[in-house]
């Protein structure tokens, strides 16, 4: 498993994020009995593999996964801003059925941030997963809807309870 990426601000209001995660996997044609899958149980998902959660949550991949993305940010105000990401998935290991695949779909997430107060947050959120044939063979869902969204809002509080100066 690995996770890099790399970001640069051109003006005072854009950026671009660029990175790459990487977890290891089985390949489907492996009989070979060793496990080189790669299983993040911690939860971390969310932050690594796009908003909809559509990998390691309930659904571990075997032949692990392969997550280059982009990020474009704009400042859209002095107190919000305004990001998108996408996501393209592949299979880590090589992944056959009747057919190779060489992508498991691709995920773009839009989030709206506000600060609020100096402690309040506000997230507005849409996702949407474009599921592909790979994405129906890995996870056995052959009459799966071509694209599945979701929107989601979040008030995030985060108070200063104590503080210590040493």
């Amino acid at each position: 498993m690995f996770a890099v990426n790399a970001g640069y601000k051109f003006s005072p209001i854009f950026g671009l994020t660029a990175g790459v995660d990487y977890l290891s996997g089985n390949a489907s044609d492996d009989t070979s009995g060793k496990d080189k899958k790669f299983n993040p149980f911690s939860g971390t998902n969310h932050k690594f593999y796009g908003f909809m959660d559509y990998y390691y949550v309930g659904f571990t991949p075997s032949v692990g996964l392969l997550n280059p993305y982009l990020t474009a940010n704009v400042r859209t105000g002095e107190k919000s801003n305004l990001s998108a990401t996408y996501h393209f998935f592949a299979p880590a290991a090589k992944f056959e059925t009747d057919k190779k695949h060489s992508s498991l779909g691709s995920e773009i997430d839009l989030v709206y941030n506000l600060k609020v107060q100096p402690f309040i947050g506000l997230q507005v959120g849409y996702s949407t997963y474009f599921a592909n044939d790979g994405t129906k063979a890995l996870r056995g869902t052959a009459n799966q809807r071509g694209y599945q969204d979701w929107f989601w809002c979040s008030l995030n509080i985060n108070p200063k309870l104590f503080s210590a100066i040493f």
